[in-house]
């Protein structure tokens, strides 16, 4: 749960103790409904981040193996509107590559103090935007929590096969 808290660091603080309030909820109510398991913090918090309104508060990318450089450019206009910044990420002109517009919007955000991370479900992309002094201690809780999280900026150095994996689930 603390990593959760956060990367949603970057919601105004209204929007944060709404999101966690809905999201207690949440849990009390499969609780009560069914035995507990670790994934209802888990479902519960990814089902209240993608229910928020993006024309209000976005706080995430989240990409389905279907999903594209259009899901890509309109979350990344809105994680930018939630971040309160002035200047706009480049959005319109977009590659036919989706790796390569993932590093071009992590060098966006790098020249701006922030970094872009992944967290790995398996499944689907789910990047967020956290500022780059933070970068070691979401590693450090991500890591307590047994989850895998990743830098954007050091995958293709770290894993230089990723690139062609990455691109080909999401063109």
């Amino acid at each position: 749960q603390k990593f959760f808290q956060v990367i949603t660091l970057t919601l105004p603080s209204d929007k944060q103790k709404k999101l966690w309030d809905d999201i207690e909820i949440r849990v009390r109510d499969d609780l009560e409904n069914e035995e507990y398991h670790p994934d209802y913090i888990h479902d519960a918090v990814f089902d209240e981040l993608t229910s928020l309104d993006s024309n209000d508060v976005w706080p995430l990318i989240q990409l389905e193996n279907n999903g594209g450089l259009h899901e890509f450019s309109w979350q990344a206009d809105a994680m930018i509107k939630t971040l309160g910044l002035d200047d706009e990420y480049d959005s319109q002109n977009l590659t036919d590559d989706m790796f390569e517009e993932m590093q071009k919007f992590s060098d966006w955000l790098d020249a701006r103090n922030l970094t872009l991370i992944q967290l790995d479900n398996g499944v689907d992309f789910l990047g967020f935007v956290i500022e780059k002094k933070a970068i070691g201690k979401v590693l450090d809780i991500a890591k307590k929590g047994m989850m895998d999280v990743y830098v954007i900026a050091h995958l293709e150095e770290k894993w230089g096969k990723i690139k062609a994996e990455f691109s080909s689930l999401y063109k």
